[in-house]
């Protein structure tokens, strides 16, 4: 909420500051209470940070391990769809993306992500951006 403040004053070094803060208060919050909501919160936080700081693979990879952790809890599709995008958009990793695509695909088979996914999947295979 800082940083967000920061930014709406056009204040950018003390938004990449908060947001640097943020993720270090978060990470300590998910870690002392792991498995928690939470943990599942804060780390979701971690991930939206690092997106705002523009760190992309930070981001993507934030987001893995809350699916990795977190699969069997709560459902993941929306954080699948949003690894892919990462990956497809920001770092041009179709690899990644594609993975990420796929395991939504298979693992939330009733997604309301699934058309958007299967399009992207589509996109990736004839080699379209």
């Amino acid at each position: 909420h800082i940083a967000m403040r920061y930014k709406a004053k056009h204040q950018p070094d003390k938004m990449m500051e908060a947001l640097r803060d943020a993720v270090g208060y978060y990470k300590v919050l998910a870690y002392d209470t792991p498995g928690s909501p939470f943990a599942l919160q804060a780390r979701l936080m971690i991930a939206q940070c690092y997106a705002e700081l523009k760190q992309w693979e930070n981001a993507a990879r934030a987001m893995e391990t809350v699916v990795e952790d977190f699969s069997k809890k709560v459902a993941t599709d929306r954080i699948l769809m949003d690894i892919a995008k990462i990956y497809h958009i920001y770092l041009k990793n179709d690899t990644k993306a594609k993975a990420a695509l796929e395991k939504l695909v298979k693992d939330h088979p009733r997604s309301g992500y699934l058309a958007q996914a299967r399009a992207i999947l589509n996109k990736i295979e004839k080699g379209e951006k």
